[in-house]
């Protein structure tokens, strides 16, 4: 979780520096989901909020959840190479906790769990969440990362020459 950390320190930072008062009334006060409201997550506050609010508990569920993919992918299927497209991974936190689930597994079950090399991870949402959010994954070493943001399924589906996932994830896609 370093780089998790890493990032809500940094957010935490960020909005130590730029939240006044005034900045508080106007962008933060309607940063929630009461009565239909959405969090503009291009706003770099609303977003390292966001972050720091929703991270650490969201990252814990999708762990549960790639944890049990993964298990099924490498004991039902045998399947050696998890190719995942993410819809909605927003600041991309659910491929950090694939990682995660996929390194636990190697230790935990050994030669038991088939899946070997790196992982493969397109993450799709419609907008590029801004800096204050955002986990650079690229930087992992096991994780082949592809982002198609700013892009939305419906762009993803166009550019896309094949299909050849064996695992959807939607993470939080509709808050």
């Amino acid at each position: 979780m370093d780089l998790l950390n890493r990032k809500l320190e940094q957010g935490l930072q960020y909005l130590k520096d730029n939240l006044s008062e005034d900045v508080f009334d106007e962008e933060m006060r309607v940063a929630n989901f009461a009565g239909g409201n959405l969090w503009d997550y291009e706003n770099p506050l609303q977003a390292a909020y966001y972050m720091l609010k929703y991270a650490k508990y969201y990252a814990l569920e999708y762990y549960w959840m790639y944890d049990l993919a993964l298990q099924i992918l490498s004991q039902k299927t045998g399947t050696k190479v998890p190719v995942n497209y993410s819809f909605g991974c927003g600041s991309m936190v659910d491929g950090l906790s694939y990682l995660y689930a996929h390194r636990k597994l190697q230790e935990d079950m050994g030669d038991d769990y088939s899946i070997i090399g790196k992982l493969y991870y397109s993450a799709i949402d419609r907008l590029e969440w801004p800096h204050t959010a955002l986990l650079n994954l690229s930087e992992v070493e096991d994780m082949v990362v592809k982002p198609f943001l700013n892009t939305g399924m419906v762009g993803f589906w166009n550019e896309m020459n094949h299909f050849n996932a064996n695992m959807l994830f939607f993470p939080k896609l509709l808050s």
